[in-house]
């Protein structure tokens, strides 16, 4: 499958999935994303900041999409149990070694599907909090609504959605300063907002924003 678009990055349901199926970023993903102090940096205050979400809800049972290889759960804790719904095999296949080698594969069940067919996937389950890192923003608006709404419908009526956004204001600085995409990055599209535009967006979908950080 081409994992790119006219647009020359992927951008859509489809191309997405096709980069991160690929075997050998499944297997070079963890390394990749620590290798540098800012990307251990980011992890660590991704993973703070779902811990502090979930002690503050104390959930009974957690949603993570697109897990990759479990670069999150292996280190959240304080909820019953765990949903993950991830469409590569390749990143399940790593998710799984990680869950069980912390001792959290009964703790986590890993469904393999995509994100945009949860109610398929998931008929008669809700949950108290869901999260997604690296995903949502991936995607352009008409696709962005049909995530939020799939996860809007398996979220109970007070349940918690945790995920990152692109700051436009940094991202368009940074932008600015590339000609093309970092050797070795993956060409991948990201959404980018003010937060004003994020609550105008996320709020078409029947969610307020608790806090942003």
């Amino acid at each position: 499958m081409n994992a790119r678009t006219s647009t020359g990055m992927a951008d859509d349901k489809h191309s997405v999935a096709a980069v991160y199926e690929d075997e050998k970023v499944a297997d070079a993903y963890l390394a990749k994303r620590m290798q540098f102090t800012w990307q251990r940096l980011l992890h660590r205050k991704q993973v703070a900041c779902l811990n502090r979400a979930i002690a503050a809800r104390r959930p009974s049972s957690v949603l993570e999409l697109a897990p990759g290889p479990a670069r999150l759960s292996t280190e959240v804790s304080g909820f019953g149990r765990g949903v993950m719904v991830e469409n590569s095999e390749e990143m399940i296949r790593i998710a799984r070694q990680r869950l069980k080698q912390k001792g959290l594969d009964a703790t986590w069940s890993v469904i393999g599907g995509s994100a945009f067919e949860l109610e398929a996937l998931l008929p008669e389950q809700t949950f108290d909090l869901a999260y997604t890192f690296r995903f949502i923003r991936h995607f352009r608006e008409p696709e962005r609504a049909q995530l939020y709404r799939g996860i809007r419908d398996r979220l109970n009526n007070d349940g918690v959605l945790v995920f990152d956004v692109v700051n436009k204001k940094v991202r368009d600085a940074l932008d600015a300063r590339m000609t093309e995409t970092p050797k070795g990055e993956l060409s991948v599209y990201d959404a980018t907002y003010t937060p004003e535009s994020f609550r105008a967006e996320i709020g078409q979908y029947g969610f307020d924003v608790v806090g942003l950080q």
